[in-house]
């Protein structure tokens, strides 16, 4: 069953822009971006997942809680928690929802599953429509 996804103009036009310069290809987001939803950023749900969010998410089998923020390649910083959208998690957890779980392949090769427990920043939900 395919996904229906919802971003954002801003989110969608930056993300092109990184796709177009990038010297790799990465078809799961570039497809997400062509085919989903595009909504303003005043009119987006407060449980998106958008660019710059700040997510608490649990690992279902641990337990373990992590807080990920979705960044731009250039912010990108795994000790800080700055999770790149060109990363598998990043793809993964763009445009996801609070209440679901998103799997991803890790750099070692693992399935990895998180479930998205709570935004605890959204751009868009605190005014920051330019983020």
């Amino acid at each position: 069953m395919k996904n229906n996804y919802t971003i954002t103009r801003l989110d969608k036009v930056r993300i092109k822009k990184i796709l177009k310069k990038s010297e790799q290809d990465y078809p799961e987001l570039s497809d997400r971006v062509e085919s989903a939803s595009v909504i303003d950023a005043i009119d987006v749900p407060n449980d998106l997942v958008t660019m710059n969010c700040r997510i608490r998410c649990q690992d279902p089998e641990t337990k373990s809680i992590t807080e990920i923020t979705l960044v731009y390649p250039r912010y990108a910083d795994e000790e800080i928690g700055n999770v790149s959208i060109l990363s598998n998690a990043g793809i993964a957890l763009f445009a996801a929802n609070v209440g679901q779980t998103i799997e991803y392949q890790s750099s070692e090769g693992n399935i990895v599953s998180l479930y998205i427990v709570e935004i605890l920043y959204q751009p868009e939900h605190a005014g920051h429509y330019l983020i």
